[in-house]
């Protein structure tokens, strides 16, 4: 006999969900990107007091310097409350694409 503990239970359930809604609509015609020489993107971490967080931030800086994209960097220092206003305020800004971390 298997028992099935209440934490095997959800991560099942919540992988069936996930599965689920690849298929869907919403998922399957996300709109284009218009096509542009250079971009705003949107980095909205979530905090950066240790080295893979520090080292995802050097890399996402790096990167938007090396192929010509205006970076607006966040650091929600663990507070998810101030993130949702960081991505809040990037929305406002008029960024093209955002990245949470």
């Amino acid at each position: 006999m298997t028992i099935i503990t209440r934490r095997s239970f959800l991560m099942a359930t919540t992988a069936a969900g996930a599965m689920a809604m690849l298929g869907t609509k919403a998922f399957a015609e996300l709109p284009k990107l218009a096509a542009k020489d250079k971009y705003k993107v949107g980095f909205a971490q979530t905090e950066s007091n240790n080295p893979w967080r520090i080292a995802q931030t050097e890399s996402m800086k790096s990167e938007a310097e090396k192929l010509g994209h205006q970076l607006v960097y966040t650091d929600a220092a663990g507070s998810a409350a101030k993130q949702v206003a960081d991505v809040n305020s990037m929305i406002a800004q008029g960024v093209d694409l955002i990245f949470l971390a």
